[in-house]
């Protein structure tokens, strides 16, 4: 029988949790490149440039910043006396971040470290992003208090971050799609309603003036006989054969859901989305 709760510890290599062990990191860098194109992603990405209101010469902190494409773009704003480290658990991802700076000509400093142990010190920083990948940490309460840490008094924090739990399939197969949200539930664990808790856990930190808004990612074509995913999507295959792997599903329930989303897309009737917050604060004076 599958499993009805989360796992103690959600399963490591799945994901972005631990990129450098993966086959093949460049699927994961184009995946992360298509959802740098969703709508939504786009208007987060704009909500939160306005709010962090870089100026010349202040000092940026990108946390999990991948392969670097908000970090460069965001080094225009504090050129030229200004600077932007980026930071992330992946050296495959800073390897791409690096080589695209030196192509835009853009001043980011690149730097391989724990997003639960900030590589600098107190205070240090004018303003920190973090955008998708607080679900991807093992504690992500500890990683804002350490972004909360490096940000000067009056500091800026811009945290996107994704709710799993609104991952919707219109789907005439419902037994399959709950049964499958309910494994994609355990597989996650903890992370699963990070974007939903986001808000508060900015309040209980005690960001001022905060701000949240929120955008909806809505998928409605896929091609699955060319394909293994609508746009930015996980491989669906893939991921569902996972969770009968690690027990977390039925086989049975796992065909007919595949069955069920690829029918879906052939006969034009593909309806997912997908909802993400954005929560803006400055740290207390």
């Amino acid at each position: 029988m599958p499993r009805n709760g989360p796992p103690e510890q959600p399963n490591a290599e799945i994901g972005y949790s631990r990129v450098d062990v993966q086959p093949d990191t460049a699927l994961l860098i184009k995946g992360m490149e298509a959802t740098a194109e969703w709508p939504a992603v786009r208007q987060l990405r704009a909500w939160e440039r306005t709010r962090l209101a870089l100026q010349a010469g202040e000092r940026l902190l990108d946390v999990g910043c991948g392969f670097g494409d908000v970090a460069i773009a965001l080094a225009a704003d504090v050129t030229p006396t200004g600077s932007v480290i980026a930071i992330d658990a992946s050296e495959a991802m800073l390897r791409v971040g690096r080589q695209r700076a030196a192509e835009a000509a853009a001043s980011v400093d690149f730097r391989i470290g724990d997003a639960e142990a900030l590589p600098l010190p107190d205070g240090s920083v004018d303003a920190c992003r973090c955008e998708r990948a607080l679900q991807w940490v093992p504690n992500a309460d500890r990683a804002l208090a350490e972004m909360l840490r490096v940000l000067r008094p009056g500091g800026r924090l811009s945290v996107i971050e994704t709710d799993w739990r609104s991952l919707l399939f219109d789907l005439p197969d419902r037994a399959a799609t709950d049964a499958v949200g309910r494994a994609f539930w355990a597989l996650r664990g903890p992370a699963f309603d990070l974007g939903g808790r986001i808000l508060n856990l900015a309040r209980e930190l005690g960001l001022e003036a905060i701000d949240v808004t929120g955008a909806v990612h809505v998928w409605t074509r896929w091609n699955p006989d060319s394909e293994v995913a609508p746009s930015g999507m996980f491989p669906i295959r893939t991921i569902v054969d996972q969770l009968v792997e690690l027990d977390y599903l039925a086989a049975d329930m796992a065909e007919r859901f595949v069955v069920s989303v690829e029918d879906a897309a052939r006969r034009d009737r593909l309806c997912i989305s997908l909802c993400m917050l954005a929560v803006f604060g400055h740290r207390p004076s």
